[in-house]
């Protein structure tokens, strides 16, 4: 059970790509189970970025590029034939005032959600993934509504408009190469990665336990077949919540679901083992040792 709170709060303490070691070693896994290996990689961009580089690199990739402004982390890597781009989730060093009276709310919800009382450090995680810095009210972007927060993180990154170039940033980056690109992340990363996708082509879009992003996603969608993975019971996916049926009755469906709901885009892939435990279910770990494991009973 410790190695499973230590891999929900701190995953940078663990290494990712557990058995791989070389450039063909990493091949092979590309080839014969690419989930996992993106779970890796949106593993991976929970560490520094001396230790992304120096694995990027010892596993063949060309060029890697890091990203970490305010908060917000993402890298790329690049291959002969391919490249990935992975952004950070959430980590537990950013506690959440529960005293709030919004956050209480919230509080009650994901404990009456789970039907068990968690643990302050617990909440800390699942809830800054979906807070953002307490900015879960909806713009709009293009023809979308998405979560302010999770949009903010993305475009610390995607541009850096106090850099002399324009196009300095992972949109810059995205734009120097022509290999097909995959792009995934974690939670908070997913979330990233999602809307990532509504301005890059991306060949494949895979994320792990990401909540819910917006509304009206699949009109600026561009990232290719989108792959939710659901791991047993994770509270993030259930984040932030629909609207409650009673609700509808004050609102038009249209306008309610528009202004205030949030709906998940992508093709959900549930990975549920006979130990899932809704306290480690979101941890990145956990989700790469089940896709193992189906891979194995495969």
């Amino acid at each position: 059970m410790i190695d499973k709170i230590d891999g929900l709060l701190f995953p940078h303490r663990f290494e990712p790509f557990p058995g791989v070691c070389d450039a063909s070693s990493f091949e092979r896994e590309w080839q014969a189970d690419r989930a996992w290996v993106l779970a890796n990689m949106a593993h991976l961009a929970y560490h520094s970025g001396p230790m992304i580089d120096a694995l990027m690199r010892n596993l063949g990739a060309r060029e890697v590029w890091t990203y970490n402004r305010q908060g917000a982390q993402a890298f790329l890597a690049s291959w002969a034939d391919k490249a990935i781009l992975a952004f950070c989730g959430t980590q537990a060093h950013k506690p959440v005032n529960w005293e709030n009276r919004l956050l209480g709310k919230l509080r009650k919800f994901i404990e009456g959600r789970l039907g068990v009382e968690l643990r302050d450090e617990f909440l800390d995680v699942l809830a800054n993934d979906v807070l953002a810095d307490i900015k879960f009210r909806k713009v709009t972007e293009g023809a979308a509504r998405v979560h302010r927060g999770f949009l903010g993180e993305l475009n610390k990154l995607w541009r850096f408009e106090d850099s002399p170039g324009a196009f300095e940033g992972i949109a810059g980056d995205l734009a120097s190469i022509s290999q097909p690109t995959w792009v995934t992340g974690h939670s908070l990363g997913g979330a990233m990665a999602v809307l990532a996708a509504t301005r890059y082509r991306f060949e494949e879009t895979v994320t792990f336990g990401e909540p819910r992003v917006g509304t009206d996603i699949a009109s600026m969608f561009k990232g290719g077949q989108h792959t939710r993975f659901v791991n047993g019971d994770d509270p993030v996916a259930e984040l932030p919540p629909r609207i409650p049926g009673w609700f509808l009755h004050f609102f038009p469906v249209d306008l309610a679901v528009r202004r205030f709901g949030y709906e998940h885009h992508g093709t959900a892939k549930r990975l549920r083992e006979s130990d899932s435990n809704v306290l480690f279910d979101h941890s990145i770990l956990v989700y790469a040792e089940n896709l193992r494991r189906r891979r194995g009973a495969a």
